[in-house]
């Protein structure tokens, strides 16, 4: 006996191929600006990467400065936004102004 081989596979089951023989392909070529976000995209990632490989770089206390100047411009900036909306759904104030009927006659049939 060969311990050496491998044992039978068992069929596999291909989904996209059932899909394919049940329902046909369907084929898709992005648009021309489509390619041009994608290149954008990429030399944003680029830069991103090399901003946070800077970041890694850079002394403890000075990351934990930066880390602590992003947190408070974070909570700065979530706390204007809740008093925005809270002011916001704060009801206006309204003046009214009105003016009696004034005297009036007194008389003994209605």
């Amino acid at each position: 006996m060969n311990r050496n081989a491998n044992p039978p596979k068992a069929a596999s089951f291909d989904f996209r191929k059932l899909m394919g023989r049940l329902f046909g392909t369907i084929t898709w070529t992005p648009p021309l600006w489509l390619g041009v976000l994608s290149r954008f995209k990429a030399a944003s990632k680029d830069a991103s990467l090399h901003r946070f490989a800077t970041f890694t770089r850079m002394t403890p206390k000075r990351r934990w400065i930066v880390a602590l100047a992003a947190t408070l411009l974070v909570v700065v900036i979530a706390g204007l936004v809740l008093i925005h909306r809270h002011a916001a759904r704060q009801p206006r104030p309204l003046t009214v102004q009105c003016s009696g009927p004034g005297l009036t006659k007194l008389e003994d049939v209605i």
